[in-house]
């Protein structure tokens, strides 16, 4: 029988994906546009992503790396502030956090597919 623990890091290292499969759906039924619901299915799921990761890495390494998961997500953060203040010369809040967060999506997504692979290629090879 699984602990409650178990079960909780199970979901959690699924749900992103099918997150951001129903969102998308919902919201370019709702939008009426692909573009605009790929984009906030994408704002909204990119929480999820990070801790699925989270769970990954702890599975996969035994070891908990969210000091690591921080410091990835500080270091585009301030990537990010940096290319826009020398680009424009001012900083749209906005605009920045808006493409920070999609940055942080497309990395987390990345290495969603990464641990997920991983494990499938793990889990395959010990048997």
């Amino acid at each position: 029988m699984l602990n409650w623990t178990t079960e909780i890091s199970a979901w959690l290292m699924v749900c992103p994906v099918f997150l951001f499969f129903f969102f998308y759906l919902g919201l370019k039924w709702g939008l009426k546009s692909q573009p605009r619901a790929l984009k906030r299915s994408a704002d909204f799921t990119t929480f999820f992503f990070i801790l699925a990761d989270h769970f990954w890495m702890v599975q996969l390494f035994g070891r908990s790396f969210l000091l690591y998961i921080l410091l990835v997500l500080f270091l585009v953060g301030i990537g990010i502030v940096v290319v826009f203040a020398l680009r424009d010369g001012e900083l749209r809040l906005a605009r920045v956090f808006r493409t920070y967060w999609r940055i942080c999506f497309f990395i987390f997504a990345l290495f969603y597919l990464f641990f997920y692979l991983t494990g499938l290629i793990l889990a395959i090879s010990y048997q």
